[in-house]
């Protein structure tokens, strides 16, 4: 195992980025770089997994819970469209069709969230189209 990844991730990160451009691929650390890459896109996946849930229990908010509607009307939108827009930036087409497939899933989360804040049962399905959330 390369010690230097045990000690200085980013100088590790930073020495395998320049093996890389001088094509010294025998002197890479292979197995931790292999391990980085994978858990980079499972990251990108969680990011844009929490977005999405993050609008839904705002439009949630905005469409369901009237009590509080008069004071956060205005927040909520804002979040939804600050979520928008960091979402746009990390989504891609893999992404975004991970997403589709365990769409379902991703509302029950929202759902249950919604629920505990609210203390609104929200719809048993998602009442917004999967475009309006994820574009």
């Amino acid at each position: 195992m390369n010690k230097l990844y045990d000690i200085d991730f980013n100088l590790w990160s930073k020495q395998q980025a320049k093996l890389l451009r001088e094509g010294k691929f025998n002197e890479l650390d292979l197995e931790n770089l292999i391990e980085e890459v994978e858990d980079l896109g499972k990251s990108e996946y969680k990011t844009c997994r929490s977005y999405t849930i993050l609008i839904i229990i705002h439009l949630l908010f905005i469409n369901y819970w009237e009590a509080e509607k008069q004071y956060n009307e205005n927040h909520w939108k804002r979040e939804v469209y600050n979520f928008r827009l960091l979402l746009k930036k990390n989504l891609s087409t893999s992404i975004k069709n991970k997403l589709i497939e365990k769409w379902e899933e991703i509302y029950q989360e929202a759902a249950e969230d919604f629920k505990e804040k609210a203390n609104l049962t929200a719809p048993e399905n998602c009442p917004f189209p999967i475009e309006d959330i994820l574009g």
